[in-house]
């Protein structure tokens, strides 16, 4: 069974990993409001982060939604998906991506939902939309 991704535009293999991420992108765009331009999916970790040359893991980041100031792209939110459940491990690799991201929010999708902390305090308690998170920014 395949499975379509609309923000890199190919059908993949519908793994139980593959479904979580796919699930979440739908209610970034569908109820959310993130505007699909702007979430990235399954991109190289130095791809990203801005640090050309300098010392970044060959990993790949699940799901990386941006917003703009000005006219640059900035890093918002960072989802890492897992299949199953959360667990510590999880949180320390999203953590560890993060550090070169630096994105103020960072998150966990598993087949149970999807949970949001703003960078370095609390969950957020409401849906993680795409208007709440920039005005918690600003």
């Amino acid at each position: 069974m395949k499975i379509f991704c609309p923000i890199r535009k190919i059908w993949l293999e519908s793994l139980p990993e593959e479904r979580v991420r796919q699930n979440i992108i739908r209610c970034m765009i569908s109820e959310w409001g993130y505007p699909p331009e702007l979430i990235s999916c399954e991109k190289e970790l130095k791809e990203l982060c801005g640090q050309k040359g300098a010392s970044v893991p060959n990993r790949r980041l699940d799901i990386v939604a941006f917003y703009t100031q000005g006219s640059e792209l900035r890093p918002l939110f960072v989802i890492e998906c897992k299949a199953d459940r959360m667990t510590k491990a999880a949180l320390r690799q999203l953590v560890g991506y993060n550090y070169f991201i630096n994105a103020p929010f960072i998150g966990i999708g598993t087949k149970d939902g999807l949970v949001c902390w703003q960078k370095n305090q609390e969950a957020v308690q409401e849906a993680p939309t795409y208007s709440l998170l920039t005005s918690l920014i600003k």
